[in-house]
């Protein structure tokens, strides 16, 4: 045997073994590199997926969080109807003025108490023109005094109007009758919020009887 030749072709062998092993190697890690990408790409894409998920559970809660709110809203609103409609107290409720002494008067009409009373006066126009101020307790056929300068220099203004007015088409007809709008709001006793708004027409020259007992520098004080 000619171990040149076979020594020879042992290295051929070999070599090619190594050509052969290089080129898988080179196409396994081509493939490696391939797999990898596209593990890349499936992590971007849970990540992008898990994020989404993220933003859906925060909105998700969100709306529960709001469906919340409106359920404890809507209970709260039927128990205050439920109140309402236990509470069968009738209360009245009427208004007065005293030009000389520029006091409004809210009177209960009624046998019961009304605690935390307020009391808003607005003439025809929206604008306010008296008010009572702090909350205060109006005991059953009681009343609420407070002073209105206001709705006193409102019903000057209109029977300034009303005489300009009567220089030009002659005496009106009946004393002048403003119209003002009265908004009370109270707690019955049975402790519902309650409101109630009438209109009540006033004029230059209202009196309140009972007011001519107590001197009327102590009420313009109040």
């Amino acid at each position: 045997m000619d171990w040149d030749v076979f020594w020879t072709a042992a290295d051929a062998v070999a070599g090619g073994l190594s050509v052969v092993c290089a080129v898988c190697g080179g196409v396994c890690g081509t493939i490696g590199l391939l797999q990898a990408r596209k593990a890349n790409e499936l992590a971007e894409e849970a990540n992008r997926t898990a994020e989404e998920a993220l933003r859906c559970a925060h909105a998700a809660n969100e709306i529960a969080a709001k469906a919340n709110e409106i359920s404890a809203d809507a209970n709260a609103i039927s128990q205050r109807a439920l109140d309402v409609g236990k509470d069968e107290i009738l209360y009245l409720w009427d208004a007065e003025f005293d030009r000389d002494r520029l006091v409004c008067s809210v009177v209960n009409k009624c046998p019961y108490k009304a605690e935390d009373v307020m009391v808003l006066a607005f003439h025809d126009e929206g604008e306010l023109i008296g008010g009572s101020g702090t909350p205060l307790v109006v005991p059953g056929f009681g009343h609420l005094d407070f002073h209105a300068p206001l709705l006193g220099r409102y019903l000057h203004e209109a029977a300034v109007r009303r005489a300009e007015w009567e220089v030009w088409n002659g005496d009106a007809e009946g004393p002048l009758r403003v119209p003002v709008r009265i908004y009370v709001s109270w707690t019955s006793e049975g402790g519902v919020r309650r409101s109630h708004r009438f209109e009540k027409p006033f004029g230059e020259f209202d009196r309140i009887d009972r007011l001519d007992r107590r001197p009327v520098d102590a009420d313009r004080d109040r």
